[in-house]
């Protein structure tokens, strides 16, 4: 069931400038409730975090990870009635492109799409797939932003930092 309705593929398979693409299948409103059982199943079955685990490698390493670290991408999301698509692509052209936006519209997009579902049913205790997934990548995805995205905003040396304050002091 997950593999059918959660599929990693690349565009121009075997070419040098192939990127990656998470296609969501949801087809509809009933479709998406089946799919909702059947997650909840393997989760019962003690499954599911195996899956999510193997979701959460590709998606660090196929998206979150080149969005922050050669940030020469930008995320687009499409969708028709049957499915839902992720997908990177360059950057080139375009304005300097905002890391957060992208990294946000692939969060977005999951949780609207799939991640949405709740795993407890029934229980007081709201327990998503998008926070199992937030559990799995959580310290990896922060130390990717500190690293490679806030770290530059920092400043290292004296004369930056005196830059920093004259901007500080215009809030």
């Amino acid at each position: 069931v997950w593999k059918n309705h959660v599929k990693f593929t690349f565009t121009h398979e075997n070419s040098k400038s192939s990127l990656p693409v998470l296609t969501l299948c949801v087809k509809d409103k009933e479709s998406k409730k089946s799919v909702h059982s059947a997650i909840r199943a393997l989760d019962k079955s003690n499954r599911l975090p195996k899956l999510l685990t193997e979701f959460s490698d590709n998606l660090m390493k196929r998206f979150i990870k080149p969005l922050l670290v050669k940030r020469r991408h930008v995320v687009t999301t499409t969708g028709n009635r049957k499915d839902i698509q992720i997908q990177l692509e360059s950057a080139r052209g375009r304005k300097d492109t905002d890391v957060a936006d992208n990294i946000v519209a692939i969060f977005n997009c999951l949780y609207s799409n799939l991640f949405d579902l709740n795993l407890r049913q029934g229980d007081s205790e709201k327990v998503t797939l998008m926070k199992r997934l937030g559990d799995i990548i959580g310290d990896e995805i922060t130390d990717l932003l500190i690293t490679h995205y806030l770290a530059k905003c920092v400043p290292s040396t004296k004369e930056e930092l005196d830059k920093y304050s004259q901007v500080c002091m215009l809030f």
